[in-house]
């Protein structure tokens, strides 16, 4: 019987309706040109059936692509025994697919993005990271407009220039087929912090903790003395070697440029690792503070308490107090009363990491 049912993608519908500004209940009212109340309810539980990661039946998934105005194939979901992820656009690239690393991610702008590891054409142990955002929702004048925001990633890499703890961008471009745009950095590792820090997940040792935070400090430093706010920060911002030596800072594609260069704005969706102020426009490089020291509760917790239990989570870390006094000045809703640099993490987490080199 699961054979018969078609998969679909929420997270792709999803953004078809932020595109069109539709609701649900206009989507599902739409399905059936507003001809009855009792198709339109079947419509909508056929719509969550989707949310829920369940099949719907085959001639329902064509009437939602045809509604979309796009093929049923683009909104496969990656559990449809039929869904091809697409490698390239056909042109001839120098770097060749090996595999998806995940099934994607829907970012606060409303685009949506998945990573693969590539290598190099004439090179095969070279490899590289690659997220292709996908375009092929939007009207194409709507893609040019996107141009500054989808090369912001390069544009930060390069005002940084080449540092440990920074990714390295090598290309960033619209396909020739302007349906997707490759983001290509140097390869670091498969994992990001986010797979690691979860409950239940691979714990880190004490010394890979603190070597992973003070290397993060490390980027979000360099980031800023480029004049750049990072505003876009979590968990899965950290790129890991595979030997857990190195972390990295990446995806900037939200980044705030220094004064002159175009801001990225919106209504973008709540996060508990993004600062309270963040509204998509103005950022200051204390709310990238607030997200370091939720992504540092959430590495040395093994994941987040709940919310509002920061503060009490941070005093029953067994960490050094110098570090907990900063964490909880990070925490600080309020951005004038907050810790405004990320600097002082740095030297506190080298006493530690020394402390803990040397068995104290």
């Amino acid at each position: 019987m699961s054979q018969d049912l078609v998969f679909l993608d929420s997270e792709i519908i999803d953004r078809h309706l932020v595109q069109r500004g539709w609701t649900l209940t206009d989507f599902s009212n739409r399905m059936d040109g507003r001809v009855s109340s009792v198709k339109a309810s079947g419509n909508y539980k056929s719509l969550q059936r989707i949310r829920q990661r369940r099949g719907v039946q085959r001639h329902i998934a064509y009437r939602i692509a045809a509604t979309l105005e796009t093929n049923v194939m683009l909104l496969l979901a990656p559990w449809d025994r039929l869904y091809t992820a697409p490698i390239h656009d056909g042109e001839e690239s120098e770097w060749k697919h090996e595999a998806y690393l995940e099934r994607g991610r829907l970012v606060s702008n409303g685009l949506f993005y998945i990573c693969c590891r590539k290598h190099h054409r004439f090179d095969p142990q070279r490899l590289a990271r690659c997220k292709c955002y996908f375009l092929n929702h939007l009207r194409p004048s709507d893609r040019d407009t996107l141009i500054h925001a989808l090369s912001r990633h390069a544009i930060v890499a390069a005002r940084v220039g080449q540092h440990p703890n920074v990714a390295s961008n090598l290309s960033s471009h619209m396909s020739q087929s302007r349906e997707t745009w490759w983001v290509t950095d140097a390869w670091v590792g498969e994992k990001t912090l986010g797979d690691i820090c979860v409950p239940g997940g691979p714990s880190l040792t004490v010394q890979q903790q603190v070597r992973v935070l003070l290397h993060v400090a490390r980027g979000i430093e360099a980031v800023h003395s480029a004049g750049i706010v990072v505003r876009e920060f979590s968990l899965s911002s950290v790129l890991l070697t595979d030997d857990l030596s190195r972390a990295v800072v990446t995806d900037f594609e939200l980044a705030k440029l220094p004064a002159g260069g175009p801001s990225v704005s919106g209504s973008w969706p709540e996060t508990r690792y993004r600062a309270p102020e963040i509204d998509g426009k103005d950022a200051l490089p204390s709310a990238d503070v607030y997200s370091f020291a939720v992504v540092a509760l959430a590495t040395l917790n093994q994941g987040l308490p709940r919310a509002g239990q920061e503060a009490e989570c941070v005093n029953s870390l067994a960490v050094p107090r110098p570090l907990k006094n900063l964490l909880i000045q990070g925490l600080i809703p309020s951005p004038q009363l907050r810790l405004q640099s990320i600097s002082p993490f740095i030297p506190v987490l080298e006493r530690w990491e020394g402390d803990v080199n040397v068995g104290r």
